[in-house]
């Protein structure tokens, strides 16, 4: 081996380890180190919604926060003046979860449990309970944006 290729190949390696090294800085949820608990999703269910119901806007009111199955915080909504068959659910739910991905990767509030490896659903109804709308953030999305941010600073 040339004294160039040892020198790529080391170099290669080092950065590698340091990438690694990183992903498992900000997600060491994704090896089970700090994942949160059911206990924890209760926890914040139980603190959160002694707040509800708060309309987030004169169509939409938050009525319920639950722990979902496994490491999933839910979110139930209701639109107040719609019916399930007003709503566009593709372009809606679309543009919703890009909103709330920019919220919770970034919101003091939310952040520190997706930290730990927690699924936040969001569940839009209609005004008679028919669902309308449906989409999570998973961490995985928020790691992504975090790298994004680490990478462009």
């Amino acid at each position: 081996m040339t004294r160039a290729v040892r020198r790529f190949a080391w170099s290669a390696t080092v950065v590698a380890v340091l990438a690694v090294g990183g992903l498992l800085w900000s997600a060491p949820w994704l090896i089970g180190i700090g994942r949160a608990s059911s206990e924890d999703l209760r926890t914040v269910s139980y603190r959160l919604t002694a707040k509800l119901p708060l309309m987030i806007d004169p169509e939409t009111r938050l009525e319920q926060i639950e722990p979902g199955a496994g490491l999933e915080q839910v979110f139930r909504f209701r639109l107040v003046g719609k019916d399930a068959q007003d709503v566009d659910a593709a372009s809606a739910s679309e543009r919703l979860r890009e909103r709330a991905r920019a919220g919770i990767c970034g919101q003091a509030t939310l952040a520190p449990l997706v930290a730990r490896g927690v699924r936040v659903t969001y569940v839009y109804v209609d005004r008679a309970g028919a669902e309308a709308l449906r989409f999570s953030v998973d961490p995985i999305d928020c790691l992504w944006i975090r790298m994004r941010r680490a990478v462009s600073v």
